[in-house]
């Protein structure tokens, strides 16, 4: 007969506030293996029946993301506070040599000392969207999707983010190699 043994798990509590300010942080997004919670109008959230070493992603619109890793000490409720820095949203179209959207485009943010900042990937029409980007300057870095890349060339461009704004109507174009 083979034995099982079941872990109970553990808890995080966790607050979700502003640098800077201290103030609670409603509606953030958390997300912790399979568990994932929305913090309430305090900031507060409760991640129920983790088990081991788990890695922690925290964003809210409008504000940059973070991601650490946590573990029980033991005692199997971990209390920890989350701050998170107010950031802009940038966002663009990326399109071919001719002119057509480019489906599945790998796009990055990166700060100018070449950090990542985020990533994400152009829809079917060559649209793409990132919240939560850190003020300052940025480089755009653009990748062809899978398939293209003999034919058409990385791109990069260079703009800036302003905290609470949008920087929209960013055009990215591939030539051809």
């Amino acid at each position: 007969m083979r034995e099982l043994v079941l872990d109970k798990g553990w808890t995080a509590e966790v607050l979700v506030r502003a640098a800077g300010s201290g103030e609670p942080i409603a509606g953030a997004e958390l997300l912790a293996g399979h568990v994932s919670a929305t913090s309430d109008g305090k900031g507060l959230a409760l991640l129920t029946r983790l088990v081991g070493e788990i890695e922690l992603d925290v964003g809210a619109k409008g504000w940059t993301r973070q991601q650490l890793r946590i573990a029980d000490d033991g005692s199997a409720r971990v209390q920890l506070t989350i701050e998170l820095q107010q950031g802009g949203a940038i966002e663009g179209r990326i399109d071919d040599d001719i002119g057509d959207p480019v489906a599945g485009a790998a796009i990055e943010i990166r700060s100018l000392d070449d950090a990542l900042l985020a990533e994400t990937r152009s829809d079917a029409r060559g649209r793409w969207r990132i919240e939560g980007v850190p003020e300052g300057d940025v480089r755009i870095r653009a990748e062809p999707p899978p398939g293209l890349e003999a034919v058409l060339a990385p791109v990069e461009e260079r703009t800036d983010v302003i905290r609470g704004e949008v920087t929209s109507d960013v055009r990215l174009r591939f030539d051809r190699q």
